[in-house]
């Protein structure tokens, strides 16, 4: 007994079975999740017409349309969410500020708010994406907030999209120019900074 050749592994065939049974156990639970059953397009339309008045935990409903014996597993995060970009402010300018402003128009809703921020200083680029929960407040704003000045400067407010996002970035990269002292004989032609 005393050589290595005694040695019988005696949980070699266990482990292995135990290893199938597993592997079997995790296919069928991923597949129940993973299999999403085809939905109506007017099933789908009367549950989110329904989702303001739902609440956010996941809702089991079945559809009248199958005779399946599976239930439909639909999930509501409870609420729409719309954003936008305000911009043309000041570095300086914090969240409580701008906040405020859109609280003046007659905006109740939860509101979030996340700031452009330069990546070498940690400065706001100017602009920030404002999230709202609902349409119409978006709305609003887009209406009101225009002809508020914060800071001494006038808002500019428009929808969230990649057009306006790139409008945002580049009206930041052309106010982040240094002003270039100038070494020119002629003074007077020679600009100071460039816009």
């Amino acid at each position: 007994m005393a050589d290595g050749a005694d040695l019988i592994d005696i949980y070699a065939e266990e482990e292995f079975i135990q290893e199938s049974e597993f592997a079997a156990e995790q296919v069928d639970l991923y597949d129940d999740v993973l299999a999403v059953p085809a939905i109506s397009s007017s099933h789908v339309e009367s549950n989110r017409n329904s989702s303001a008045l739902e609440p956010t935990s996941p809702v089991q409903s079945t559809s009248p349309m199958s005779n399946n014996k599976t239930p439909e597993v639909l999930y509501h995060s409870g609420r729409n969410r719309v954003s936008m970009y305000i911009g043309n402010f000041s570095w300086w300018t914090t969240d409580q500020q701008l906040l405020a402003l859109i609280r003046s128009v007659g905006i109740k809703d939860h509101v979030e708010i996340k700031f452009a921020e330069n990546r070498a200083n940690g400065q706001s680029k100017g602009f920030a994406e404002v999230i709202l929960s609902s349409e119409s407040s978006m709305n609003l704003i887009l209406e009101h907030l225009p002809q508020k000045k914060l800071n001494g400067k006038k808002l500019d407010v428009r929808p969230a999209n990649r057009q306006n996002l790139s409008f945002f970035e580049a009206l930041s990269r052309k106010s982040e120019t240094p002003s270039i002292p100038c070494y020119s004989a002629h003074q007077i032609t020679c600009p100071t900074h460039f816009h």
